[in-house]
C-alpha cells in the first residue's frame, strides 16, 4: 500500500493540529481565567467591606479629634483669660510694691538732710553715715 502525500495536504494537516492545539490551550486559559476572576471578585468585595469599615472608623477618628481640639481651645482660652488675670495681680502688686518701696526712700531722703543749722553757703549738709 502505498500513501502520497502532497506538501498542500502536509501544510493543512499541520495548520489543523496547531489549530486544534490553539482552541485546547485557549479552553484551559478560560477556565483560568474564569477562577482567576472569581478570585478578583472576592477580593474586592473584603476590599470594599475593608473600605467601609475604615470610612466608618474614620469618621469617629474625626469627630473624636474635632472634640479633643474643641476641648484644647477652650482649655487654653481659660488659660489665656486666667493668665490674663495673674498679669494684672501681678502688676497691681508690683505697682504696690513701688509705692511702698518710694514711701521708704522719699523718708530716707527726708531724713538725710539736716535743717538745723541754716547757713547761706551750705543750707543742706549731708550727714555722714557711720562706718560699721
Amino acid at each position: 500500500m502505498r500513501v502520497s502525500l502532497d506538501i498542500k495536504q502536509a501544510a493543512i494537516l499541520l495548520v489543523l493540529i496547531a489549530l486544534f492545539i490553539l482552541i485546547i490551550f485557549l479552553i484551559r486559559l478560560a477556565i483560568k481565567l474564569a477562577d482567576t476572576l472569581r478570585n478578583v471578585d472576592e477580593l474586592l468585595a473584603d476590599t470594599k467591606r475593608m473600605t467601609t469599615i475604615a470610612a466608618a472608623r474614620t469618621e469617629q477618628v474625626d469627630e473624636q479629634i474635632d472634640h479633643a481640639i474643641d476641648m484644647f481651645t477652650s482649655v487654653s482660652d481659660k488659660i489665656n483669660e486666667n493668665r490674663s488675670i495673674i498679669r494684672t495681680a501681678g502688676n497691681v502688686g508690683t505697682a504696690a510694691g513701688a509705692l511702698k518701696s518710694f514711701s521708704r526712700k522719699s523718708k530716707k531722703r527726708a531724713n538725710r538732710y539736716e535743717m538745723d543749722e541754716m547757713n547761706y553757703e551750705r543750707p543742706n549738709r549731708i550727714r555722714k553715715r557711720k562706718r560699721r
